[in-house]
């Protein structure tokens, strides 16, 4: 689930990938690489709706340490530590605004008190604030399209498992879907059916009728080193694991230095550029 990048991407660069059992198998690859990438970052990038709690410092500032992609609602409990009741809640811009402010389709990273709010500074106590959102790096959704036409879903109730599509070819196994404002992985394509696990990442599944249907998208430097570790993962499985590490002469090349994959270097690179250095571990 959530994987970061698309099963057409990653078959382009495996030849003859066609059978349903090796399409499972590269999926379940591809959402392994993808935890890997969110281990080794300290972040998540896809969506989740979830409760968190933070502690209040005394300060006008509160650091998330998680990325915040939007508020649903923000309250501060009476009690100080460790409460069960949460009785204030705050207004967004009367009370708070979010850091930064120009975000540009990347997270926040702290809330910042109004001084003419309700609270001029966050009250100290563990876990006295209580914030329902939704965590993740980035939020993209691509319009599913088939030969210019907007593709479009029926869902019978909160249980049902097919989704109609309008029209078929844009939506593939492995990819997260947006309908209304319910996500869903797809498990599997027949023609303009796709069978759906509903209600992920903290959305509540619902009945729809012709809605639009979305396909999560990530940063595509991200989707293109995922897609090549996939890729390369699989061809060392089908090599014996050999081909970790390429040298050249004894083990060193002409300017006496060792010769890594370029596919290991993109990665690495890629990682460094996204490390959360705030994380809340």
């Amino acid at each position: 689930m959530n994987g970061y990048g698309r099963l057409s991407a990653i078959q382009r660069d495996i030849a003859g990938v066609t059978s349903e059992k090796l399409i499972s198998e590269l999926i379940t690859l591809r959402d392994e690489v993808s935890r890997e990438f969110d281990r080794e970052t300290r972040r998540h990038f896809h969506g989740l709706t979830a409760t968190r709690y933070y502690s209040g410092s005394g300060a006008r500032e509160l650091w998330l340490g998680d990325d915040l992609l939007s508020i649903t609602t923000i309250k501060i409990a009476d009690t100080a530590d460790q409460p069960t009741a949460f009785e204030n809640t705050l207004t967004t811009a009367t009370d708070y605004t979010l850091w930064p402010r120009n975000a540009d389709g990347k997270p926040y990273r702290k809330i910042i008190l109004n001084p003419d709010g309700e609270y001029s500074a966050w009250p100290v106590g563990v876990d006295n604030i209580q914030l329902v959102g939704k965590f993740g790096y980035s939020e993209e959704w691509q319009t599913a399209v088939v030969n210019g036409t907007a593709v479009t879903g029926t869902l019978a109730n909160g249980t049902d498992t097919t989704l109609v599509l309008s029209l078929g070819g844009d939506v593939e196994p492995g990819d997260m879907l947006q309908v209304g404002s319910e996500e869903m992985e797809v498990t599997g394509v027949a023609g303009t059916t796709a069978i759906v696990v509903r209600g992920c990442n903290g959305t509540t599944a619902a009945a729809a009728t012709d809605a639009a249907v979305y396909i999560r998208r990530y940063p595509r430097d991200v989707e293109n080193v995922v897609k090549e570790r996939t890729v390369a993962r699989r061809w060392d499985s089908q090599g014996g694991y050999a081909g970790g590490i390429t040298l050249s002469g004894d083990s060193m090349n002409a300017a006496g230095q060792t010769t890594g994959r370029g596919v290991y270097s993109r990665w690495r690179d890629t990682v460094g550029a996204y490390v959360n250095p705030a994380a809340v571990l």
